[in-house]
């Protein structure tokens, strides 16, 4: 009797067991179905499912195969195994893909429902069968970029000590002591960037200016004996040019996780050749190819430890270079068929060299996208206001505009992004979620996620009144001058809100203030306008066939239209709102009268003195005109964008929104990001504390026309 008691106990155990086994399982296929279209399958396949064992969960390739029975793994990764790990980007499951289907079941038997992977500590994994096969995840690894060379295997890891010991907290160098041969010791300490060392030679590594000040070199710390000796030698091998010798060193020691934001070295500060040596771990870097102002290339590049890389002429010149804030790489094998590797990052140093140009000779390089000396010849119309001016420039520009196209505005925003709603969706249930510029609400409510609490807020009364009328929770606040509890939501979206921020200042104390409202490990969605409105080859939905191309495909072209000011252009129109006066030299009036489209009828328009005949741009985009607005007792000149057309004037713009009904332009204020801008403005967050960084940076990517970036609160 006793046996039969012990029995169905057991019995109704293992159904306990399965049973929750099979939740956790259901919850899993839910995001792999969605991702991957792949579903679970009743009967053993191949094709084994990881729940908890994703790349966002700290899985490697190596920690899974470490957790196979024996029978199911190899020691040599490069063969083929009798189970294939794929780990996908961010997500919290991974992917078995075995030769049988009995190892298949062997693999199921020995994971599910066990505390089996070191990097789980003792969470459970569960696994199961899905129904296919998965594709591996795409890598964007391809030839080098022109110019750009690596060199493997060239510091030893015997070497590499000698060369760490350049950043320790105190380096005692030697240098002369006044008026003697005699030398003595001088303690020189590291400097702390975020959470990393950071130390220079040569000259001081200015990063508020992406380069070094000529009249200040260091002249008690010139490079290292060792770094002399080392790219002497470079040069006795014939691989660096006498006049690329190096008289500028900066050495930075990067945590597992870390990133740095794309970037170009200074063309006119720099000469061609930088040379960079990896130490302490293998690292992927990311090149673009910039052209036209738009990304047209990328490619993956494995940087290994102990390596030297050159980049040169087109690669230093015309590419920008980047590593993605996370802590592993995917790292491709020899075969095309296999998955690739999942890889830990470890801590890494990187020593760049550089050769400072003598004098401020400007550049004459074949990349003009990149070239700060175009820049300086053609400087982008950015603003720099004190905090007062810019304050006023907002509530002209952007409180005003909005409370007064609010319900023609709210009109043409019904639609929910997606990516907007898949991080909601993401959610933990009966999350708090504050949204930060709510506008109309339209985020706020996600279908099938009626758990979700929100709380909206926004400066525009007309669009708060909305809000109202759709039964939201919403309050008038302003995003600088946060009065809700700090660390009170689970979770915050800040769609298309820092952009009209009008200085710099202003734009990092709204991102401060908005991370402050989020609990520790709560997530904060920051979406920003994004220059580059051509990314990888493709344009946004924003840009419209270009001017030109119009011309072109029109049998009747109304030639005085593209000559001739518009007719209206030297009288003033009463209207009201503050008073601009736009230059209409180099302008050509809007097409169109809906939506966003620009219509020459904004307040105290006239033409300037010296206007002259429209110019068309060689890519088929108009000239910018600009609009001068009085604010207080400053007037300031600010570039009016051409909707629908690529960002060609500036960082800061402002942007018409044609009320058809009444005749009006209203103009809102932007500030238009560059790929990497909001990412370094993290950064700057994360630098400004003494202790660990406030935030990590989960995910950045690009959202039609947006830069966008998913956040993690400490």
């Amino acid at each position: 009797m006793g046996v039969l008691k012990a029995r169905s106990a057991r019995q109704k155990t293992d159904h306990i067991f399965e049973k929750k086994h099979y939740k956790k399982l259901l919850k899993v296929m839910n995001s792999v179905e969605k991702d991957l279209g792949a579903k679970l399958s009743p009967s053993p396949t191949k094709f084994v499912v990881l729940s908890n064992a994703g790349l966002a969960n700290g899985a490697t390739t190596s920690a899974i195969l470490k957790a196979l029975p024996d029978s199911c793994r190899s020691r040599d990764e490069a063969t083929i195994l009798p189970c294939q790990p794929i780990l996908l980007p961010d997500k919290h499951y991974s992917f078995l893909q075995c030769i049988t289907v009995e190892i298949a079941e062997e693999v199921v038997t020995a994971l599910s429902g066990r505390a089996c992977f070191e990097f789980l500590g003792n969470q459970p994994v569960y696994a199961g069968y899905i129904d296919r096969a998965v594709d591996t995840p795409g890598l964007s690894f391809g030839p080098l970029p022109p110019g750009l060379k690596i060199l493997q295997n060239r510091i030893s890891l015997e070497e590499e000590p000698k060369w760490l010991e350049l950043l320790r907290p105190q380096y005692d160098k030697a240098v002369p002591a006044e008026n003697t041969t005699d030398y003595k010791c001088v303690p020189q300490s590291t400097a702390s960037l975020k959470n990393r060392q950071v130390e220079h030679f040569g000259y001081n590594f200015d990063y508020s200016i992406n380069g070094v000040r000529r009249d200040q070199p260091l002249g008690d710390k010139s490079l290292p004996p060792l770094c002399l000796q080392f790219v002497e030698s470079l040069h006795q091998e014939g691989l660096l040019d006498k006049k690329h010798l190096p008289n500028q060193l900066t050495v930075n020691r990067y945590s597992p996780g870390e990133g740095i934001p794309a970037h170009c070295d200074t063309h006119s500060m720099f000469t061609s050749c930088i040379v960079i040596v990896s130490l302490g771990g293998d690292i992927v870097m990311e090149f673009r190819r910039i052209t036209d102002g738009a990304n047209q290339s990328a490619v993956s590049v494995l940087v290994p430890r102990g390596s030297i890389m050159f980049m040169a002429d087109e690669s230093r010149y015309g590419w920008t270079h980047s590593i993605a804030p996370r802590k592993y790489d995917l790292i491709p094998r020899g075969q095309p068929d296999l998955p690739p590797v999942a890889v830990a990052r470890n801590e890494r140093t990187s020593f760049t060299f550089r050769k400072v140009r003598s004098s401020e000779k400007p550049c004459e390089c074949n990349f003009p996208n990149l070239c700060d000396s175009r820049f300086s010849r053609n400087p982008p119309a950015q603003l720099s206001l004190a905090d007062r001016e810019a304050s006023k420039l907002e509530k002209m520009h952007v409180h005003e505009v909005y409370d007064d196209i609010a319900k023609h505005f709210s009109g043409t925003r019904y639609a929910q992004w997606p990516r907007v709603v898949e991080f909601l969706q993401s959610l933990p249930r009966g999350s708090l979620v504050a949204d930060i510029g709510c506008g109309n609400g339209k985020n706020m409510r996600v279908e099938g996620r009626s758990d979700l609490v929100f709380l909206g807020s926004d400066r525009s009364v007309g669009l708060l009144d909305i809000c109202r009328q759709r039964k939201l929770e919403v309050a008038l606040i302003d995003c600088l001058q946060q009065p809700l509890r700090a660390g009170t939501f689970d979770a915050a979206i800040c769609i298309a809100v820092l952009h009209h921020l009008a200085n710099y200042e202003r734009r990092r104390e709204g991102l401060s203030q908005l991370i402050q409202l989020v609990r520790s490990g709560g997530k904060i969605l920051v979406y920003v306008w994004a220059k580059e409105q051509r990314y990888t080859g493709f344009q946004s939905k924003y840009l419209k066939e270009s001017f030109a191309q119009k011309i072109a495909k029109t049998e009747n072209v109304n030639e005085q239209r593209l000559t001739e000011p518009p007719a209206n252009s030297s009288r003033k129109t009463k209207c009201t709102g503050p008073p601009i006066e736009l230059n209409m030299e180099n302008a050509v009036a809007g097409q169109g009268s809906t939506g966003e489209d620009y219509t020459p009828m904004c307040s105290g328009l006239k033409s300037m003195k010296g206007s002259s005949d429209p110019e068309i741009l060689s890519n088929g985009f108009r000239a910018s005109k600009t609009a001068l607005v009085q604010v207080g007792d400053t007037k300031l000149s600010i570039p009016v964008h051409t909707n629908r057309r690529d960002f060609t004037a500036g960082p800061d713009v402002l942007v018409p929104w044609t009320k058809v009904s009444e005749g009006q332009v209203k103009h809102r204020f932007y500030h238009i990001f560059r790929e990497g801008e909001l990412q370094s403005l993290v950064e700057l967050i994360n630098n400004e504390e003494n202790e660990a960084p406030v935030v990590v940076i989960e995910k950045e990517y690009y959202d039609e026309g947006n830069w966008c970036v998913v956040l993690v609160k400490r």
